[in-house]
């Protein structure tokens, strides 16, 4: 579990996202966030690998995702028609991490317009977004070499914007870190990561047995849980039930962009945290 130094560490890693950024827009001086409305074809699998698309590839790419808005990828019935649709696309980026993903991979059906980012961790957390980020660009700079300008002063650009965002995130959460939670295992990286002391997990409300809620429920009250963790894709009943009885406050959270951008999602699941323990 978290521990007294792991508090401030996403305060840490978002002043060295900023720093970070800021070189990178040094070196980037004089570009055009213009991409002179030259489209190439991109379909994401999923709307957070969209969002990365969109902001590095700006206007010079034409993107949707196969998984709609407001959907999570395990509730997404993937047909061969939605693999044939992307892999006609100029680039198909998926996670790398999809069950069906190396059957893809080893199928060599057009490798130069499929790119797995293959990146570790949850894209939720700001470093690992970015890491997919680079990735990304790199993609575009292999299908589209005419833009690789362009492509890496936006990704110099969203470091900037998204070191700036996490930066306010530290802001908001002052005084909170430590703070003793229990949350669905979907949501508790991202929760780690923002310094909170996970005490308890729980997986899939419908595989929840009522000696497994009572002994959250024991450890909640045991450790003064102070605020319970639901995901929005889940759908289940199991932190309000939680909340409910240790007398905790409740919030849902979000893994993939509804419509908006990664940095709307973000900075909306940290409002709700805030909101809820103030």
């Amino acid at each position: 579990m978290p521990g007294t130094g792991h508090a401030h560490r996403a305060c840490r890693i978002s002043m060295a996202l900023s720093l970070a950024a800021l070189l990178c827009l040094s070196l980037s001086g004089g570009c055009q966030r213009e991409g002179g409305g030259a489209e190439i074809s991109v379909i994401a699998y999923t709307t957070m690998l969209e969002t990365i698309v969109k902001e590095i590839g700006g206007d010079r790419v034409a993107t949707t995702s196969l998984v709609p808005p407001g959907m999570a990828p395990e509730e997404f019935s993937l047909a061969d028609e939605h693999i044939e649709k992307a892999l006609d696309a100029d680039l198909f980026v998926i996670s790398g991490w999809e069950e069906w993903a190396p059957e893809i991979l080893e199928s060599g059906n057009r490798p130069e317009n499929l790119a797995a980012i293959d990146i570790p961790g949850d894209l939720l957390l700001p470093y690992v977004h970015l890491d997919a980020a680079d990735s990304v660009t790199e993609a575009l700079v292999r299908v589209d070499p005419a833009g690789e300008v362009f492509y890496r002063y936006n990704r110099a650009d969203y470091r900037s914007r998204l070191g700036i965002e996490a930066e306010e995130i530290c802001a908001m959460m002052f005084g909170l870190a430590d703070t003793r939670v229990i949350c669905t295992e979907v949501q508790a990286e991202f929760l780690d990561y923002m310094g909170f002391d996970i005490v308890g997990t729980y997986g899939d409300h419908l595989d929840i047995s009522s000696g497994e809620m009572a002994h959250l429920v024991e450890i909640g009250r045991k450790n003064a849980v102070l605020l319970v963790v639901d995901d929005a894709h889940d759908g289940g009943d199991t932190g309000e039930r939680v909340a409910d009885e240790i007398g905790a406050a409740r919030v849902v959270l979000s893994r993939y962009p509804d419509g908006g951008s990664y940095l709307d999602l973000l900075g909306t699941n940290a409002e709700k945290i805030v909101a809820a323990l103030r």
